[in-house]
This record gives C-alpha cells, structure tokens and sequence, in this order.
C-alpha cells in the first residue's frame, strides 16, 4: 500500500475550466513523484476539500503526507487555514505525519515565465485579451489546425479535448460510436446523472450545468463499503464502486478517465444484462490495459466516447463531459 502522499491544494474556482487545468498541472506531476501518491485538493468552491484529500491518502495506506499548497504568496490561507486544518486532521489520524511546504513565494523562475509569457521584449502578447477571446482564439487555432467530424455535438468535442490537452496530434485519436455524442446530450437534457471512477474527473464537471438540467454527479470510489469489499475480493475499488453502483448506471452517462478496471467492468455490467448506460465516457490514462480497455469498449455495443492509445485523464473525461453539457444547453434544432 502507498506510504508516501502528496496532497496538491488549490484555491478552488466555480469555473470548470479552472478546475480542468488544476488537475491537468496535478495530473502532470504523478509521472515525476514516483513512488508517492499525488493528490489535487482544494480549499473551496471545488472538491475534493483538504480534510477529504487526507482521507482518501490515509485509507490508501499514506502514512507521510506532503501538502504542497499551489498559492503564489503568504495570504491568510497559508499563514492560518491551511495549518489549522491539518493540525486537525493530525489529531484525527495520530499515525500519520503531516508537513506543509512553502506556497510558491518570489521564486525567480516566476519572473522567467512571465517574461516567457510577455515575450523578451516586454511587450505583451495577449495581455490586453480577456479569458473569453483568449478561449475564442485557441479555438480558431484548433479549427484551422485539425480536422473535425461532420457532426457539430463531435466536433465541438474534439476541439474541447484538444484544447484541455494542449496537443493538436489528440485529435485523431478521438472516436465516436454512432450517434453516441447525440445520445449523450439526449440524456443529460432528461436529467440523467454522471457517473465518476474518481473524484479528479467529478471535481472537474461543471456541476452548475449539469444541475440546470437536473442531474447530478456519483462516484464511491472513497466509500468504506466499497474498500472493504475491493480488500475482501482483491478487486479495485474502481471496479467494486461501478458495481455498486449498478442499479443507478441504467440510462446514466459513465465517464471514466482513471481506471481502466472501472471501464472493463461497465462493459461486463453491459454484458451481463445488469446494466446499460446511455453513453460511455471512456479515456482511462496509462500504459497498464488502458489503451486495451479502449479497445474493448470499442468491441462493445456501448455507445461510446474515446481517445485510443495510452493518452487520457481526468481532465479530458470531464473536458469532453462539459462539451456535451454545453451543446445539451443549447436550445435543440427545430
């Protein structure tokens, strides 16, 4: 079990794009702490929360957590919240060691970027755009640069994918079912739930959206039953929570970007008779059966949404889910 933790804490933003690309940066950094569990937490306005954050380290086995706060400078959060947080979570798990790392600070590298971001000269690039045209230009870029499906609900999904990983290459690794892009926004126009296999991809959904239209967001991969079945049956909580989970799937939208033991076993859900979802999400990350599971999905007669190869995440998973809640609130064709 992970013995080492890294809990990565944010601010937190009501804006989905926000929280994408905080997860995105957390999501970059597993690769390079090697051996430690990386966490994204959030002080508010997001979840997971700081106090569900250490939770989810400690039933993982962590018994060192690292909180790295992502703030630029000593406000009120670092010098008083964020310690008395932890200090409160020490008392609730006395086994387990707790140290807070410096915010960001004046550290050098800053001024590096922001020249990188102003160009050398100092003259601004993009400083006087706002985040609207700032959004509405990449979009251009992505248009002018790749090719998109004929389908408008498709393509405006593909430049979300690609704009959420910054890699116009992605593209062309974006599959679709038949019609599966309209089946999604059919259901999430009736209400239906978005199903998780982690917290990265709910926190990363625009709930206020989903809300509008009367859905919600699920995910037990934290719950205790689920761990204590997952440690009864050897499976991963992964899988054991989508089972769980099987009576609420039927007509739900599933969005899967972590696991890909949670993607076999909505197929095997499917396949049993069990359960049917209206859409499958499915963009696991890794080198370990993800690019397979893909592969299998795509074998299925699940309507379906998938990047093949080892590419994916949380961030895309909800990237792609908040593109079908955008073309679900429009107003349908006549």
């Amino acid at each position: 079990m992970t013995q080492h933790a890294v809990i990565v804490l944010g601010h937190g933003s009501r804006s989905p794009e926000a929280t994408e690309q905080f997860l995105h940066v957390t999501e970059m950094l597993v690769p390079r702490l090697q051996g430690r569990r990386v966490i994204p937490a959030f002080m508010e306005l997001a979840v997971p929360s700081l106090v569900d954050a250490v939770k989810l380290a400690v039933d993982a086995g962590a018994s060192d957590i690292v909180v790295q706060p992502c703030f630029l400078f000593m406000g009120h959060h670092i010098k008083h919240d964020i310690p008395e947080k932890v200090a409160e979570a020490a008392q609730q798990f006395p086994g387990v060691s707790f140290e807070i790392r410096e915010p960001i600070g004046s550290d050098p590298r800053i001024v590096e970027l922001l020249l990188d971001r102003l160009g050398h000269s100092g003259h601004a690039v993009w400083g006087q755009l706002g985040p609207e045209e700032i959004e509405a230009n990449s979009m251009e870029i992505i248009s002018a640069s790749i090719a998109t499906p004929d389908d408008a609900i498709e393509a405006a999904i593909v430049r979300r994918l690609v704009h959420a990983s910054g890699d116009l290459s992605l593209g062309g690794a974006v599959e679709f079912s038949p019609c599966a892009a309209a089946a999604g926004v059919a259901a999430l126009r009736s209400g239906a739930p978005v199903i998780t296999d982690v917290r990265m991809v709910q926190a990363g959904i625009d709930t206020a959206r989903l809300g509008v239209l009367g859905g919600s967001t699920r995910c037990l991969i934290d719950d205790p039953a689920v761990a204590e079945e997952a440690l009864e049956t050897g499976r991963t909580r992964s899988a054991t929570a989508m089972r769980q989970l099987a009576s609420e799937i039927d007509g739900a939208i599933v969005a899967i970007g972590n696991a890909p033991s949670a993607l076999r076993e909505i197929i095997a859900l499917a396949r049993e008779g069990v359960a049917r979802p209206a859409l499958v999400v499915g963009i696991p990350v890794g080198f370990v059966d993800a690019a397979e599971s893909k592969s299998a999905l795509a074998a299925s007669d699940l309507p379906y949404i998938t990047v093949h190869g080892s590419r994916g995440g949380s961030p895309l998973t909800a990237a792609a889910i908040n593109a079908l809640l955008r073309s679900a609130s429009e107003a349908p064709a006549l």
